[in-house]
């Protein structure tokens, strides 16, 4: 998922610590860490925010990047005006993640809750990673808390059932306004 960080960060409309675009700010912490296990993955995302003031990154890029910034030396309100572009509950228009029940009661309502069910039960099981992975798939669909957009699962799902990137988006988008 692309996230952009071209906005300054401001409290009560004042520049906030730093007059740097958070794209250029991040981009500075990345480069001069000193201590990095993936440093080649913090100079590709500097080298992004440099030229566009956006990255692309995968979950466990996204998950990463929110690590270091939780440990600046900043205060929090820095840290989550900073960290706002991966941590919102929607982006580009999507919700990141709805509640199980949100989202079983959206493919209730469109026909589609069934399909899934038996889709995650005939996962194939001839490796010990397909094992693995059916094994975690049937449990996130019967005792998650939150469903992800973008995890494995969903994905796996949405390629198995044949559907869109949009029509997938779609029903995360109508899953998100369910209310109880």
């Amino acid at each position: 998922m692309i996230y952009n960080f071209n906005f300054y960060i401001t409290k009560d409309g004042a520049p906030y610590v730093t007059t740097e675009t958070a794209a250029a700010y991040l981009a500075d912490v990345l480069e001069n860490r000193t201590t990095s296990d993936k440093p080649l993955l913090e100079y590709r995302i500097s080298t992004d925010l440099r030229a566009s003031s956006q990255t692309d990154l995968l979950e466990q890029e996204r998950q990463y990047l929110i690590s270091i910034i939780s440990g600046l030396p900043v205060d929090n309100y820095f840290k989550g005006r900073l960290a706002h572009p991966m941590v919102a509950d929607i982006v580009d228009g999507v919700p990141t993640e709805v509640k199980l029940w949100q989202l079983r009661s959206q493919l209730a309502i469109l026909g589609m809750e069934q399909i899934v069910t038996i889709a995650i039960t005939s996962l194939p099981e001839s490796t010990d990673a397909e094992k693995e992975f059916k094994v975690k798939a049937q449990n996130a669909w019967e005792r998650a808390d939150n469903v992800y957009r973008l995890s494995p699962t969903v994905t796996m799902i949405q390629q198995l059932l044949g559907l869109s990137d949009q029509q997938t988006d779609d029903i995360f988008k109508a899953a998100y306004l369910i209310e109880a």
